[in-house]
C-alpha cells in the first residue's frame, strides 16, 4: 500500500511538470500534497513496523499480546 502510493505521487509529480512548466500556484499545491501523502506514508509505514519489532521479538503469542 505505501509503495503504491508512493508510485502514485511520483507519478503526479511527474505529470504537472510535463504538462506545466510553470511555476504556478496548482503546482505548488501539488508538490504540497504530494509531499504530504508521502510523510504521511511513511509514518504510517514507520509505525507498522513497531508491531512487527515487537512480533519478531517475543517468543510465543502470549508475550506478543502483553507486549502489545
Amino acid at each position: 500500500m505505501t509503495l503504491l502510493l508512493y508510485l502514485a505521487v511520483i507519478s503526479i509529480r511527474c505529470l504537472s511538470a510535463f504538462l506545466d512548466n510553470e511555476d504556478t500556484p496548482l503546482q505548488t499545491g501539488v508538490f504540497l500534497c504530494c509531499d504530504s501523502l508521502i510523510s504521511i506514508a511513511l509514518y504510517f509505514f514507520v509505525f507498522e513496523m513497531f508491531a512487527v519489532r515487537e512480533q519478531l521479538e517475543s517468543n510465543d503469542s502470549r508475550e506478543y499480546r502483553r507486549r502489545t
